[in-house]
């Protein structure tokens, strides 16, 4: 047999389940081979048509890429590197080599850098799913998050929320007055002058993100911030 297919049509799946072995056509990012075995790197339902295998995810989940900007949360320190969530399924590692920190003395741990629960702004290095993502923060802007807050939003909405060459966020960003980081993993970053600056940015992230919601024009998402203004000066007046 040149392969075997492991599940059952309209199977529920979780990352790391094995799905096929042997010679099978892959039509889906969210499906990898290691050796002669295919998994899965998303929870989703299976979709199988002869020796072509294909993923329908619950929900899209970022898959990092080289060079893309992420915003990650440190979840563990070890003695030369940190964990970094990147909200994927692979959680990525930072050497202390892939900072401008200087070595540390033998008294000395990386919690004075950065510790658990801290944010942090930072590129992928590498990524080819037999080893865990590699990340950097050897570059502009990257670092420590400490101002702003940092929101979670649908992957599938990221490019809904940029908008054609950046109309959309660039509209809110100027509308509010707030400086918006988008990383490619989903997450974003708002800074604002003032708290009620960076609550109107992430209201208007969010109805976008909002299926209900249809915005086809930056002037359209402009308009809702004014009204969001509007209110909140009745409220205040």
């Amino acid at each position: 047999m040149e392969y075997e297919i492991l599940v059952q049509q309209r199977d529920f799946v979780v990352p790391g389940d094995p799905i096929a072995r042997g010679n099978v056509e892959i039509s889906s990012p969210f499906l990898y081979r290691e050796k002669d075995t295919v998994y899965t790197c998303v929870i989703g339902i299976v979709e199988i048509k002869g020796s072509k295998i294909t993923l329908i995810p619950f929900q899209l989940h970022y898959l990092p890429k080289p060079n893309d900007l992420v915003i990650g949360v440190v979840k563990d320190v070890g003695p030369t590197y940190w964990i970094v969530d990147i909200n994927s399924p692979y959680e990525a590692q930072l050497p202390l080599s892939e900072t401008l920190f200087k070595q540390l003395s033998p008294q000395e741990t990386l919690r004075k850098f950065f510790d658990t629960g801290d944010y942090i702004l930072a590129r992928v290095l590498s990524f080819d799913r037999s080893r865990v993502p590699l990340i950097t923060t050897k570059c502009k802007e990257c670092g420590k998050i400490v101002d702003g807050k940092v929101i979670e939003v649908n992957p599938s909405r990221i490019s809904r929320i940029i908008g054609r060459k950046g109309s959309i966020i660039d509209a809110i960003s100027n509308e509010t007055k707030t400086k918006i980081v988008v990383g490619d993993n989903a997450r974003i970053w708002v800074r604002g002058r003032d708290r009620t600056s960076e609550d109107l940015a992430i209201l208007a992230i969010k109805k976008i993100e909002d299926l209900g919601l249809r915005i086809t024009s930056p002037n359209q998402i402009v308009e809702f911030v004014r009204d969001q203004k509007r209110l909140v000066a009745g409220e205040n007046g």
